[in-house]
């Protein structure tokens, strides 16, 4: 309908960039043996709030299967079982 009309305004103008996100150093560790799970539960218990992700094979939770577990309770210290 209007396609050459923005092919023309892509084509044609230079659009600048936002800047790229700061790298974030953190802690990541892949939590391996029970003694880390523990002392991950521990931290856990302890904090005022924390985060956690699951990553599984689908979207449809119907069909999905558990990968893993992702948690974190402060700023740029992570965990993943």
């Amino acid at each position: 309908l209007e396609f050459k009309t923005w092919l023309a305004e892509v084509a044609g103008g230079e659009e600048e960039l936002p800047p790229a996100a700061a790298e974030v150093e953190g802690e990541y560790e892949c939590v391996t043996t029970v003694a880390a799970l523990d002392a991950w539960i521990e931290r856990l218990r302890a904090a005022a709030l924390f985060s956690f992700d699951t990553e599984t094979t689908s979207l449809n939770y119907m069909l999905a299967e558990l990968v893993g577990v992702s948690f974190s309770c402060e700023p740029g210290k992570a965990a993943y079982v």
